[in-house]
Formats: C-alpha cells, sequence, structure tokens
C-alpha cells in the first residue's frame, strides 16, 4: 500500500511530465505539421488587378487550405509570444501582463508553464 504522500508526489510528477509533452508538442510538432502538410499560399506581392478581383473569385481547396495554414502559423506564433512573458514571468515569480487578444492561449501557456515549474521546482 503507498502512502498518499507518495501518491500525490507521483500524480504530481506525471501532470508535470504530460505539461512538458504538449509544450514539446505545440513547440515543435506544430510547426513541423504546418511545414510538411500545410499548403503557403503566398508566392509574391499581388498586383493591384489581383486585389481587386479577390472579392469575386472563387475559393479553392488549395486556397482554404492555404488560408488555414497561414492561420494556424499566427496562432502558433502568439502563442510562442504568450509562452515567452510567462517563462518570463515564472522566473520573477510575478504575474505575466495580460493581453486580452491572447487570452486563451495565454491561459494555456500559464497554465503549462506553472505546471512545469511546480513539477520541477
Amino acid at each position: 500500500m503507498t502512502s498518499p504522500t507518495v501518491s500525490m508526489a507521483v500524480a504530481r510528477w506525471l501532470r508535470g511530465l504530460a505539461a512538458a509533452l504538449a509544450l514539446l508538442a505545440l513547440l515543435v510538432g506544430v510547426p513541423w505539421a504546418l511545414l510538411r502538410w500545410g499548403d503557403w499560399p503566398i508566392t509574391g506581392v499581388p498586383s493591384w488587378d489581383q486585389v481587386r478581383d479577390l472579392p469575386g473569385m472563387v475559393a479553392s481547396d488549395s486556397v482554404i487550405i492555404g488560408a488555414f495554414t497561414v492561420a494556424l502559423w499566427v496562432a502558433w506564433a502568439a502563442f510562442v509570444g504568450c509562452l515567452v512573458a510567462e517563462v518570463a514571468a515564472e522566473a520573477r515569480g510575478r504575474e505575466a501582463t495580460r493581453v486580452t487578444a491572447f487570452g486563451p492561449l495565454q491561459r494555456l501557456a500559464r497554465h503549462l508553464v506553472s505546471t512545469v515549474a511546480m513539477t520541477v521546482g
């Protein structure tokens, strides 16, 4: 029979490991998947005629996948920015400045960083 203290320590260690793996997946896995399977739609600066005709164009599958790829890159960059802010705040022992536009991403970053920090520290 294990004591409650040992099982709590194991549970805390497992939560920290899961948070560290989630951070690794988000930091490395997302860009890898986007580079591997994403379709980058930007090939140059569009001409004025292309910009003017854009609202009337029919969106093909490749355009939709390209737009989704760009949106995921933007979301990933925002998450990395939130992660940097949360790691810096954790190192200083303070709360990071909240960015309203990135609320859910910043909460996710804060939760993962604090879970890993509690496990390590």
